[in-house]
């Protein structure tokens, strides 16, 4: 089995019990995001994708830490050498939110990237971003680089 079955299956199985000690404290979040993917292909036109996020987000007095589960796929595909180029990426993320209406994004995580016509990436994902809390939903603008550059994405997202 791989590393990152074994990751997304090891997160996936903490956001569903949420911790013996959290369970009741925990908060579900939805996300989308619009990205700007850097496929790191030379001569690349670069694709754009959609994501969809899933997380269970605990105060921690600080700010907010939460467990995301991530899929991200290309809604307008980019082009590579005149062949049509896609990313799609599945991650998990151990993430922290600042406090505050105005605050800030850290996320570490898994990640497995397919770049169309070339090999896949399984590698860890590290992201960094600034967020603004307006009422009922979250507007967040984030950079994500996976596996030391080998994808990145400069994203938009609502969280609700």
């Amino acid at each position: 089995m791989s590393r990152r079955r074994i990751g997304v299956g090891m997160v996936a199985l903490a956001l569903a019990t949420g911790g013996a000690a959290t369970a009741q404290a925990g908060e579900w979040r939805l996300g989308v995001k619009a990205s700007r993917v850097d496929s790191r292909i030379a001569g690349a036109d670069d694709p754009t994708n959609l994501a969809l996020v899933l997380g269970r987000e605990w105060g921690i007095g600080v700010g907010d830490l939460a467990l995301e589960l991530e899929v991200s796929r290309t809604t307008d595909s980019g082009r590579v050498g005149g062949a049509d180029l896609d990313v799609d990426s599945e991650a998990a993320y151990l993430a922290f939110r600042s406090a505050g209406p105005v605050y800030l994004v850290a996320r570490l995580g898994a990640a497995h990237a397919e770049r169309t016509g070339r090999a896949d990436v399984d590698d860890s994902a590290a992201g960094v971003g600034l967020g603004v809390s307006a009422g009922l939903f979250r507007l967040e603008l984030e950079y994500t680089d996976v596996g030391d550059g080998d994808v990145r994405f400069l994203s938009f997202g609502v969280w609700f």
